[in-house]
C-alpha cells in the first residue's frame, strides 16, 4: 500500500472547492458530498496509483466527477504518491504545471 502525501496548499484548494460548492448550492450536504468524493478518490490511490493515465512524463492525472483533475506522481522506491495540484477541468492548468 502506498503512502499518500497531500501538501497543505492542495488541502486548502480542496477545502476552497467545498466552500465554493456550498456558496453556489446553499447545501452543506452537496458540498460535503463532493469534498468526500474528491478525498475518497485521492485516498484510493493508496491501492492502485498506476490506474490513471500519464499526463506527461511521470505526472499522472485523476479526474473526479469530470470536473476536477488531481495531478500526482508515484515514487515506487518510497511507495509514495505525491499530490501536486487539483484543478477545475475548465481551468488552464497547462501553464501552471509545466515545471513539475
Amino acid at each position: 500500500m502506498y503512502k499518500i502525501i497531500i501538501p497543505k496548499y492542495v488541502m486548502e484548494d480542496i477545502y476552497n472547492i467545498k466552500e465554493y460548492i456550498f456558496r453556489i448550492s446553499y447545501s452543506i450536504e452537496t458540498s460535503n458530498k463532493i469534498y468526500n468524493e474528491i478525498m475518497a478518490n485521492i485516498l484510493a490511490l493508496k491501492i492502485f496509483p498506476s490506474s490513471y493515465p500519464i499526463f506527461k512524463k511521470d505526472l499522472r492525472v485523476l479526474t473526479v466527477r469530470k470536473k476536477y483533475r488531481v495531478f500526482y506522481k508515484i515514487n515506487e522506491e518510497k511507495q509514495e504518491v505525491q499530490i501536486y495540484y487539483i484543478f477545475w477541468t475548465e481551468q488552464d492548468y497547462n501553464s501552471i504545471i509545466h515545471w513539475i
